[in-house]
């Protein structure tokens, strides 16, 4: 998607969702991180407080559904809904309960996110929109427990951000996905 409209669309949701705190997550977080050039097919959202999660889906008209996805190689379960702006597929989330990648399976996330989880999410600026994003650390590990050829190239570029992670919340977030050898290894920490 072009950055013009994908911008357009973000100033759209920030409107909708203002004064709710929110999480750009996965493909969208990355390309903000460190490549702009990355394409992104949809905007993954995160809204932690779970009555802010509720407002949310009440401003966009959306009912709070109990999902279960399958997705390539991954399954999960969340309570979300999904938008469609300006063309975009919007994925909203409170939270994962469980995912599952291959073998691996993720400790349950939901109804408590972890609090520090939150407070690693990162605010960075584009195109003028302040934007939190999904910590640096969980994008690396979620890249590494997805293991698809666009995760690859993903971490690779994330991984030029690795001076800037919080190694001891990396491995405790290695550990939730169920994933912490594979990290440590992967990583050389």
């Amino acid at each position: 998607m072009r950055n013009e409209n994908l911008t357009l669309t973000l100033k759209e949701i920030s409107k909708k969702l203002e004064g709710l705190n929110w999480i750009v997550l996965s493909g969208l977080a990355v390309k903000i991180y460190v490549n702009e050039k990355r394409e992104v097919n949809d905007i993954d959202i995160l809204i932690p407080v779970w009555s802010e999660f509720q407002e949310a889906s009440k401003r966009f008209g959306r009912n709070v559904k109990k999902r279960f996805l399958k997705k390539e190689n991954f399954i999960a379960r969340d309570y979300g809904f999904e938008l469609n702006v300006k063309g975009m597929k919007i994925e909203v989330t409170g939270g994962m309960w469980e995912m599952k990648f291959g073998n691996l399976k993720s400790e349950p996330v939901l109804p408590k996110l972890d609090k520090e989880w939150v407070r690693h999410a990162r605010e960075k600026e584009y195109f003028g929109l302040k934007l939190k994003l999904q910590p640096l650390e969980d994008l690396i590990v979620q890249k590494i427990a997805m293991n698809r050829e666009k995760d690859k190239k993903d971490l690779e570029c994330l991984l030029t951000m690795l001076k800037e992670v919080d190694i001891n919340f990396l491995k405790k977030d290695a550990k939730n996905w169920n994933c912490l050898k594979k990290v440590v290894s992967i990583l050389k920490i």
